[in-house]
């Protein structure tokens, strides 16, 4: 029995040392490739607008605030609804294709609405509802040369005081639809 355990114990000490013996030999070899990585950057193909929508319209305390970054590629949307009932900002803000190709496009929503007083949370581009109450990555279609995109928001609201809640959200785009983003 004294044998069978010293065999045991030997056994696992030899495989120890060649485990430690292996992972030093592979950690200490590291052999490089050359690689090249250029970057060329060009003007914004798909953009966001305001023009000809109700951005800066009146609201319910105040006014429907768009604003848009220099490019139109960051966009911050700031609304008042009523604290009971379903509030529509309808077309507050535009999704515009410059390029001479189509392109691909999702929402993904990082920070959901989580207060419970929002039953509903909506943005709505064109025909297609993504729930900003929950995060993930829906796709809402293409947008051809030229084209644009009407973005509307709808939320259902039951409180009985002031609150204050946001979500955030990316606007995703590619030249292809075979894979949706990450």
């Amino acid at each position: 029995m004294n044998r069978t355990r010293s065999n045991t114990r030997g056994i696992l000490m030899l495989a120890i040392l060649i485990a430690v013996a292996v992972s030093a030999v592979n950690a200490a070899v590291f052999v490089y490739y050359p690689m090249g990585i250029t970057a060329s950057w060009s003007k914004r193909p798909i953009y966001f607008d305001t023009e000809e929508t109700n951005a800066g319209g009146p609201d319910l305390s105040g006014t429907i605030q768009v604003s848009l970054s220099d490019e139109g590629t960051v966009a911050s949307v700031t609304v008042h609804p009523s604290r009971r009932g379903t509030t529509l900002y309808h077309n507050i803000m535009k999704i515009k294709n410059e390029d001479a190709q189509t392109y691909y496009l999702w929402i993904k929503v990082n920070t959901a609405f989580d207060d419970q007083s929002i039953s509903e949370a909506v943005l709505i581009v064109d025909s297609t509802e993504i729930n900003l109450r929950e995060t993930g990555v829906t796709s809402i279609g293409s947008i051809s040369e030229g084209g644009e995109l009407s973005v509307s928001l709808r939320l259902k609201i039951s409180s009985t005081g002031p609150g204050t809640d946001s979500a955030s959200i990316e606007l995703v785009y590619s030249p292809q639809s075979t894979e949706p983003p990450p």
